[in-house]
């Protein structure tokens, strides 16, 4: 135990003093050292400004991992303490304390907070810190004949003034700058809302659009079939043709639309099967092979053997088509698309690469992102909702795997790579 008397307002500093010496042993942060140096000097000018006298005690309970550090603030019955000078220091002690005890009655005042556990304090280390610190307070307490000189009293009042003024700018300073933090977080999320809310108002003009064009198209085969006397049995399956193509077209749109809101809401079931990506990789080519034939372009392919996951293999086939999709949709005709499968350590690596149109590596960032279509449409668009590559990424996350992309700008082609975990089997 640690004690300091409480005698005149020298006696304000020596207590801080004592305080921030005391709650450095205790392990406690710089910010709780200096609340603590402030609550107690508060207190102790509280005191002695009234005319009390009286005894300041720090003291340690319990045990580990529950050891506490005790402040006793005491004037005795005969000085009952005045609660109108002590209301800031008690909420500020409130704030601070785990516990506290105010007897206005008795005249004293107990605070207790446990200490952080990371300080591994003993009763052994902390009475060896309290011996160093009432060493460095032995010159004090022999010159007490000077804290009598009023001259000195003064001088130490303003030191101890001074010390307090700055401890409470520190806080000051400190909770500005929390302040400031917050503020600018605050107004990050109000940036990103507004920037969100905006996308999403784009993406459903985009959607209009790309519904209209399907449903024109519908609606004139509707039109023709209603006079279909006219019309012979070569026009009429065309019509149908047409008809099929055109809701395959909207199908694929609405399921897109469900994938995401299965995302959103947490519902996405994936199957659990030990897959082959060089399968699924020759599956997703298959699917997008008459987009690819369209514009004669060519697929090279260098398959591994080893490139084996757990994990779905519709959703992994649906992956792999939608990156081919845009491979060959922004690469010229006659271009090459290149598929490399290999090893890295513990995962298994499908790279698709083209010659296209390239991307603004500004956008590469954000393009995985949802309804972020019209921020791409400069760059690379001409039909979709902008749902794939999101799409992409939120299927590869949930195999714990990763999706990126690269690209030296425009023109320059870009490359997209999904590295999944291995699975090395038996």
């Amino acid at each position: 135990m640690l004690t300091v008397e409480l005698l005149n307002e020298f006696d304000v500093f020596s207590a801080r003093q004592r305080a921030l010496q005391v709650a450095a042993i205790c392990g406690f942060s710089s910010l709780n050292q200096v609340r603590l140096g402030t609550i107690v000097s508060d207190i102790v000018r509280s005191v002695v400004s009234s005319g009390a006298v009286g005894t300041l005690q720090f003291s340690l309970g319990g045990a580990m991992p529950s050891t506490r550090l005790g402040i006793s603030i005491a004037t005795g019955t005969a000085n009952p303490l005045d609660r109108s000078a002590l209301a800031e220091p008690l909420r500020l002690a409130n704030d601070w304390a785990d516990t506290i005890d105010y007897d206005q009655a008795g005249g004293s005042i107990v605070m207790w907070r446990e200490c952080p556990a990371s300080s591994s304090l003993t009763r052994d280390s902390f009475a060896t810190g309290l011996a160093k610190v009432d060493a460095s307070t032995a010159d004090i307490r022999r010159g007490s004949a000077l804290r009598q000189d009023p001259l000195h009293q003064k001088i130490a009042g303003l030191t101890a003034d001074n010390s307090v003024l700055a401890a409470r700018a520190d806080m000051l300073e400190r909770q500005a700058r929390q302040f400031e933090e917050r503020q600018l977080s605050n107004e990050a999320r109000y940036a990103a809302a507004v920037k969100a809310d905006a996308q999403k108002g784009e993406f459903l003009a985009v959607l209009a659009h790309e519904l209209r064009s399907p449903l024109s198209a519908v609606n004139g085969a509707a039109d023709l079939l209603i006079n279909a006397r006219h019309l012979d049995a070569a026009r009429i399956a065309g019509i149908g043709r047409l008809v099929k193509r055109q809701v395959g077209y909207m199908s694929r749109l609405a399921e897109d639309l469900l994938d995401v809101s299965r995302f959103e809401r947490g519902t996405m079931a994936l199957g659990r099967e030990v897959v082959d990506l060089d399968q699924v990789t020759e599956a997703a080519i298959e699917q997008v092979g008459a987009l690819i034939a369209a514009k004669v372009q060519a697929v090279r392919m260098v398959a591994c053997a080893d490139a084996v996951v757990i994990g779905d293999r519709t959703r992994l086939t649906q992956v792999m088509s939608n990156l081919l999709s845009n491979a060959s949709r922004y690469s010229p005709s006659g271009s090459e698309i290149r598929i490399r499968l290999a090893i890295d350590g513990e995962h298994a690596i499908v790279e698709i690469a083209d010659d296209g149109i390239g991307i603004d590596p500004q956008l590469i960032p954000t393009m995985f992102d949802l309804y972020v279509q019209a921020d791409l449409a400069a760059a690379a668009r001409d039909s979709g909702l902008g749902l794939g590559l999101a799409l992409v990424k939120r299927l590869v996350e949930a195999h714990a795997g990763t999706v990126s992309a690269r690209s030296d700008g425009k023109d320059a082609g870009s490359t997209f790579s999904v590295r999944l975990p291995r699975h090395r089997g038996q």
